[in-house]
């Protein structure tokens, strides 16, 4: 008797022999079963092929978010010979969103991989085959692999190979401000893109199953408060400019004032306003009446000036219009819009304490228009997703303590 079974390995096959009367037949019987089997197991092979063990992997998490960005690159021999069947697993929790080849040059034209998925003790296992590169890349997030207790952040993560990897770089990507308090063994800093570093180890020789982490901590400087920024001054250049005027106008005004008064002691003046010398004799207007219509100017050009200041500096603070305060942050091609829910914290009155809130966006990049709005509350903020996203944006908001801020979805049109 023959049957099949399956099993998490695959098909197997089980084989009763009973008490068969000899004949003439039963050679050729025995000779059936016997190709059966075979073809089987040729079959079963070529049903799940053992996958290419990586050259290298590369695992990178954005720790600097909440729900922290995952990707994981394999990329294999260049003695593989293509199509090749090969695997990344995800850590436990992880939420894939695409698996694909990589190219090299424009990302859109990554081709996505068809995967099936099992799952080996808790972690979900993605196989595919490679036909045009030899390089994979798994895309997701893990969510709440951050804990901020209100002074120091502490991540710490684990990812298991199914095959044996030459080399495995496990990395996490963090903001150029932060400071390791809690270092991983083995663990380095090593330089990032603008604004960013990374921490991590390099394994060597790694096998089939054997667990890397990497488990640190970490803090960054608090939020800036308003007014100012973590790169530098933040007072406008119009406002140095209207400062550089009205002091070259006072120091012009007591340069002015001095001359007249030696001007005075030099010459008179007749009662029409005709200047003589000493021996009587009419002269030609002297500086003097020259520098009253300096002074004049002076003092023209100071109250302008003095005006435009107090005018920017009115525009520069804080407006409640409508139910609301708004502040523009200088990108114009912010590509996409989110609106977030706000908690004000115990005693904060966001009409007051509105400004020390946009302050936060302040040491950001690609930041449109950002409103508050009082009634609510909740605050809307226009973006570039290449260089900000929302779960940075709620970790800076609530960092401030003023505020306890949750995603709302998509800001409505303005």
């Amino acid at each position: 008797m023959l049957w099949l079974e399956m099993s998490p390995l695959g098909y197997r096959c089980k084989l009763r022999l009973r008490e068969i009367p000899m004949s003439r037949k039963s050679p050729a019987i025995l000779f059936a079963l016997a190709l059966a089997l075979v073809m089987l197991g040729a079959s079963t092979a070529l049903a799940a092929p053992t996958p290419t063990p990586w050259q290298r992997v590369d695992f990178t998490l954005q720790v600097e978010q909440a729900d922290s960005l995952m990707l994981l690159y394999g990329t294999l021999p260049d003695s593989v010979r293509l199509p090749a069947r090969a695997e990344l697993s995800a850590p436990k929790g992880a939420r894939v969103g695409w698996v694909g080849e990589i190219l090299g040059g424009d990302l859109s034209k990554d081709p996505a991989l068809s995967t099936t998925t099992r799952t080996v003790d808790g972690f979900d296992v993605y196989s595919f085959t490679l036909t045009k590169s030899r390089t994979a890349q798994l895309e997701g997030y893990l969510d709440g692999v951050v804990v901020f207790d209100g002074t120091t952040y502490s991540t710490g993560f684990e990812w298991v190979p199914t095959t044996d990897i030459g080399e495995v770089r496990l990395y996490a990507r963090l903001r150029s401000d932060a400071k390791i308090v809690r270092t991983s063994s083995g663990a380095e800093l090593q330089p990032g893109p603008t604004g960013y570093q990374y921490y991590g180890k390099v394994f060597k020789s790694v096998k089939a199953g054997q667990p890397l982490s990497l488990d640190f901590s970490f803090t960054r400087p608090k939020a800036a408060p308003a007014g100012t920024t973590s790169d530098g001054p933040s007072t406008p250049p119009v406002l140095l400019v209207v400062a550089a005027i009205v002091g070259a106008s006072f120091v012009l005004l007591v340069l002015a004032m001095r001359r007249k008064r030696q001007t005075r002691t030099e010459t008179t003046a007749d009662d029409d306003g005709v200047e003589t010398d000493e021996a009587g004799a009419q002269t030609p207007p002297t500086p003097a009446r020259r520098n009253n219509r300096l002074i004049v100017a002076l003092i023209v050009v100071g109250l302008i000036s003095a005006i435009a200041l107090a005018g920017i500096k009115t525009a520069d603070t804080q407006q409640v219009v409508d139910g609301k305060i708004t502040r523009f942050f200088g990108s114009a091609d912010s590509c996409t819009s989110a609106s977030f829910a706000l908690e004000p914290g115990a005693g904060v009155d966001l009409a007051k304490s509105g400004q020390e809130l946009l302050a936060v966006f302040e040491k950001f990049q690609g930041v449109g228009n950002v409103t508050i709005y009082l009634d609510g509350p909740r605050m809307d903020v226009a973006f570039c997703e290449s260089s900000l996203n929302e779960a940075t944006i709620i970790e800076a908001l609530n960092a401030t303590g003023l505020v306890t801020a949750t995603s709302a979805g998509a800001a409505a049109p303005q």
